[in-house]
């Protein structure tokens, strides 16, 4: 449909239609088209993209009273899907239940071709592969699917105002369980919208992800809630992506492995110490750098076949850790979090980061930052370790009175586990260098009631950097070891009327500080360390 305009309104229905490109209605050349008075476009299938509509080249999409796409399905965007500076404006509507999944034929090709890269195939697997290659031309460049609810590309923009929501979308394999946005798309969240309920089984972003130079405003009460994904329960943002987060709410997301990897995970930990990778010693040092844990060295020749259907997924060998409950900030993207917003009650199950998790990619200039600003707060999440933040690179600021509180790490690091990263965490084979990662708490801010089950109860730093000033403090946390602050070669400095107190050691030494392994340590400015007990 091209330069055209059409209105759909009075309960008008597009339904049960399929396509490769936009199952109910494909825009382009400057064509609009606009839902309203309760009209849906439903039950719609797209081999391609855009599941219930696709919208290309200048074309508007608008979507009011109370409108509605739903139950549609496609590789990329199950619901809607906008590319080449395609506008989408959502006013009072809902985006749900959409569905971004490969077709069968490309599943199990990704499949044979996620195997081929750790082990070697059968003549008949080989054969398959080769055929599902010739046969389904589209599942080479479609390797995963993307985005449940909205795919947004190339310039493309989407406003989700008044209360709109995008809610129970799903992408399997793939990125984005309500939104995927990549390559300069845009996003406003306003006016009491949500994205909620959104899941991606073991990738990234189960409610919205972020890749290359995307810009993302969530403002107005806007909420990110109850999503689950591998990583960023709530949100995965990377690549330059900017997050602006103003009054909004990212609260009881789930990062958690797919059961397939979690039972890989647990298999190989068993193997770990026992075995190791049959091949050449340059053919081993990659695939341990490209799985990137050491535990995989389980996938021997003794155990060529691991008992468990997560080779489905290369994702699965590669991603053995959940990680950011809350939020993931990945490379150089930034985001802040300003004017009361909350980052609560988020968990990473047996992972990293229960509300927020930093990492570097690629080479140690891509480093993420986060501010935390404007009485904002991150509380009441929960990891393995740093059950608030998890930081291997880049930086963390609190400021203005932001604090990090009521956190729980079942190990290291109650509020905070930050220590610096050899290599890069998501693409380990890609080599990379030392990354450091630093955090700043100034102007009255504080990390606060955080409790971890081994060592800083506060913080847990290693070869980590932070600076307390401008009378912010560290206080009434508790751990086994070093309630306020763990530190192993890491150094802090206290300045300025801050403190460390009213911390507590439950079992062993450092109520307020324990300090090992070359730390270093400065107190100035009338700066304390008081009334911790051990």
């Amino acid at each position: 449909m091209k330069h055209s305009v059409l209105r759909l309104d009075g309960n008008s229905i597009v339904s049960d239609n399929s396509a490769k490109f936009g199952g109910g209605l494909s825009l382009e050349g400057s064509a609009s088209v606009t839902l309203a008075g309760r009209s849906s476009m439903h039950g719609n299938t797209a081999s391609q993209s855009g599941g219930g509509l696709a919208a290309w080249d200048n074309s508007s999409v608008t979507l009011i009273g109370a409108s509605s796409v739903q139950h549609n399905m496609a590789v990329g965007g199950g619901g809607l899907f906008a590319a080449d500076q395609a506008v989408i404006s959502c006013t009072g509507c809902f985006i749900a239940h959409n569905t971004a999944k490969l077709s069968e034929a490309c599943a199990l090709y990704q499949k044979l071709r996620s195997q081929s890269l750790v082990k070697e195939l059968s003549q008949e697997d080989s054969l398959m592969m080769e055929h599902l290659k010739r046969e389904n031309p589209d599942c080479w460049p479609n390797t995963s699917a993307g985005g449940g609810g909205l795919f947004v590309l190339s310039k493309a923009s989407v406003t989700l105002a008044a209360g709109s929501s995008v809610h129970g979308n799903v992408v399997v394999h793939g990125s984005g369980g309500g939104l995927y946005l990549v390559d300069h798309a845009s996003l406003v969240l306003t006016g009491g919208s949500s994205v909620q309920g959104n899941t991606a089984p073991g990738g990234r972003g189960g409610g919205l992800a972020a890749w290359d130079s995307v810009n993302m405003t969530l403002t107005g009460a806007s909420r990110v809630e109850h999503n689950t994904a591998g990583h960023g329960g709530g949100l995965f943002a990377t690549n330059r992506t900017v997050v602006s987060c103003t009054g909004c709410s990212i609260a009881h997301n789930t990062a958690k492995l797919a059961e397939a990897c979690a039972l890989l995970k647990r298999l190989a930990e068993n193997f770990v110490e026992e075995h190791v990778f049959n091949g050449t010693e340059e053919e081993t040092s990659y695939k341990v750098r490209f799985l990137h844990q050491p535990m995989v060295r389980g996938l021997t020749k003794d155990k060529p076949q691991c008992p468990c259907p997560s080779l489905d997924d290369v994702s699965c060998l590669r991603d053995m850790h959940a990680e950011g409950g809350g939020l993931c900030a990945v490379g150089n993207a930034s985001v802040t979090l300003a004017a009361g917003s909350r980052v609560q009650g988020n968990v990473a199950v047996n992972g990293t980061g229960g509300g927020l998790y930093l990492a570097g990619y690629f080479n140690w200039i891509d480093k993420p930052s986060v501010t935390l600003t404007g009485d904002s707060s991150v509380h009441g999440n929960t990891a393995a370790c740093g059950g608030g933040v998890y930081a291997t690179s880049g930086s963390l600021t609190l400021t203005g009175g932001s604090n990090v509180q009521g956190n729980v790490a079942d190990r290291d690091g109650g509020g905070l586990y930050v220590s610096k990263s050899s290599g890069n965490r998501f693409f380990a084979y890609a080599g990379g260098a030392v990354s450091e990662a630093s955090v700043l708490i100034t102007q009255g801010s504080s990390v606060h009631n955080n409790t971890a089950g081994s060592g800083g109860g506060g913080l847990s730093l290693s070869r980590a950097s932070v600076v307390v000033v401008g009378g912010s403090s560290v206080h009434s946390n508790s751990a086994p070891t070093g309630g306020g602050m763990y530190m192993s070669d890491a150094n802090v400095t206290l300045a300025d009327g801050s403190s460390v107190h009213g911390n507590k050691a439950l079992r062993g030494p450092g109520g307020g500080m324990h300090v090992v392994e070359a730390s270093q340590v400065a107190i100035r400015n009338q700066s304390t360390v008081v009334n911790n007990t051990f």
